[in-house]
């Protein structure tokens, strides 16, 4: 690769440069930082710029295997290349390590204060995993910020990268991180933090969004009390009890058979429990009550269906009698007839007792 050197003093190029020294380096032996990718930085401030006066601030660059790595001032080697420049001023450090190369790249950039939040998180972000460094007080030093702003960022790179981003780009503080953060651990999920997030007012709804899963758990906890409550009276739960939470509106509703209680989440627990005491008692009595009443009809549908089972008795042998005198009455026709031939007197006679048995049956 045949580099020039360029002297500020006679303002010609000479051989390779050397660490500390400038040089106008050709646009495509120029890397960008490790960790992220910024192609999609805007550079049309510097576009402008550069139409207008050229690059006054050289790039800092270091030696890299395959070619040079540039440490600050990638915006300005994007926007050169937009406007079809070949070369850049650059000015070549030497760094022996990583862990260098980052605490000069911050340097470099805090002096402008040309690294975006997402810049700086990224930078963290790569000395944490790629260089195993855990210790805050460590991170802190190599990336030259205090460990307060380190810590700040540690927390955000716990958070899912959709909402990470949004953060990033609204440039919310370290509270909405903290809500964020509180959120997850109660359980919210990723699109709910994120319409949040979205909202006009969003760090009120997070407020909102983190008070009320609070108000979930505080009353889930309390609705495990009054159903062991509630169990220990020997009350069936499963059977007469409903328990309802409303936790944006942090309230517990509790329906026994028919009887409602509310409970308030921050009201006097031992109230309620004593007015849900009085309410379990009542109860009772009407299941007494009600199982009284459950005895009777029993009794009366049992009466009821015995006394069905004589009348049915009865009937059928009612029945069966009255078909035997019908058979009865029937072979007294037939003899009246045979006698009627021979002995008319004796046919009368009979005849009349069939009379008499046609009406003792209509009886």
């Amino acid at each position: 690769m045949a580099l020039q050197k360029y002297s500020l003093q006679s303002g010609k190029f000479k051989g390779n440069p050397n660490p500390g020294e400038f040089a106008y380096i050709a646009i495509d032996n120029l890397l960008p930082p490790p960790w992220t990718r910024f192609e999609t930085q805007t550079t049309e401030d510097l576009e402008e710029s550069i139409r207008s006066v050229g690059i006054i601030n050289p790039v800092i660059v270091c030696r890299d295997e395959n070619g040079y790595r540039v440490l600050a001032g990638w915006r300005r080697v994007l926007a050169a290349k937009k406007l079809n420049l070949t070369h850049v001023p650059a000015r070549i450090v030497n760094v022996r390590s990583e862990i260098e190369m980052i605490k000069t790249i911050c340097h470099e950039n805090t002096i402008r204060k040309s690294l975006s939040p997402k810049e700086i998180l990224s930078i963290i972000k790569y000395v944490k995993e790629r260089l195993g460094v855990d210790s805050v007080r460590k991170i802190a030093e190599i990336v030259g910020l205090s460990r307060t702003t380190v810590h700040r960022y540690l927390q955000l790179l716990q958070l899912p990268s959709e909402v990470r981003n949004i953060i990033l780009e609204k440039g919310m503080g370290a509270k909405i991180v903290d809500l964020c953060r509180k959120a997850f651990e109660l359980g919210a999920s990723v699109d709910d933090v994120i319409r949040a997030l979205q909202s006009e007012r969003a760090f009120s709804r997070m407020e909102r969004l983190v008070e009320t899963l609070e108000n979930e758990k505080k009353l889930e906890e309390f609705a495990k009390k009054v159903v062991e409550y509630i169990k220990d009276k020997d009350l069936e739960v499963a059977q007469y009890v409903s328990i309802k939470k409303y936790p944006a509106h942090a309230r517990l509703e509790v329906k026994i058979l028919d009887e409602d209680l509310t409970y308030w989440l921050h009201s006097d627990e031992k109230f309620f429990f004593e007015h849900l005491d009085i309410v379990i008692r009542k109860v009772k009595r009407k299941l007494m009550f009600m199982e009284r009443e459950e005895k009777k009809k029993v009794k009366e549908i049992i009466r009821e269906k015995i006394e069905e089972k004589i009348v049915e008795r009865v009937v059928e042998e009612v029945l069966g009698r009255e078909a035997i005198i019908q058979r009865v009455i029937a072979l007294l026709e037939e003899a009246k007839k045979l006698i009627a031939k021979v002995n008319k007197k004796i046919a009368d006679q009979l005849n009349k007792l069939i009379d008499t048995v046609k009406r003792a049956l209509k009886q």
